[in-house]
């Protein structure tokens, strides 16, 4: 196990009014990439549960959008497949139009988690 010992994941200790760290950038141990995608997911799924819209204007939204690979779709989509989040807001920022399996008037999570996942699968991204 690689521990790393990362700085806050918003704002590095370089200001006084970060809503994660509370300013003082204490460190804190992950355990690569995956973990802290995950802390930054759960972060802003309990900060944001009730909220109407997406808040992708949240510091944590932006750090996730920030870690575009296909490997943070990957966990992204393992983390859909557990339950349905409206973190994938992130898929349609990160996948092309043209691959973009869900129509543009859908408004179903259910149904929207379900097909990301077929796609996740259909392209090797996780597993069934």
């Amino acid at each position: 196990m690689d521990l790393l010992l990362k700085p806050c994941y918003n704002c590095d200790g370089y200001t006084d009014d970060c809503n994660i760290c509370n300013g003082d950038g204490e460190l804190f141990y992950v355990d690569g990439e995956e973990e802290r995608f995950n802390l930054l997911a759960n972060r802003w799924e309990e900060e944001t549960i009730h909220h109407s819209v997406v808040q992708i204007n949240h510091p944590c939204f932006g750090a996730m959008d920030k870690m575009k690979s296909t490997k943070a779709i990957g966990w992204l989509l393992e983390r859909m497949k557990k339950e349905p989040t409206h973190l994938m807001a992130l898929l349609d920022m990160w996948v092309k139009k043209s691959d973009n399996p869900i129509p543009d008037k859908s408004y179903d999570i259910v149904k929207i988690t379900e097909t990301w996942i077929k796609w996740g699968v259909e392209k090797k991204l996780i597993k069934k």
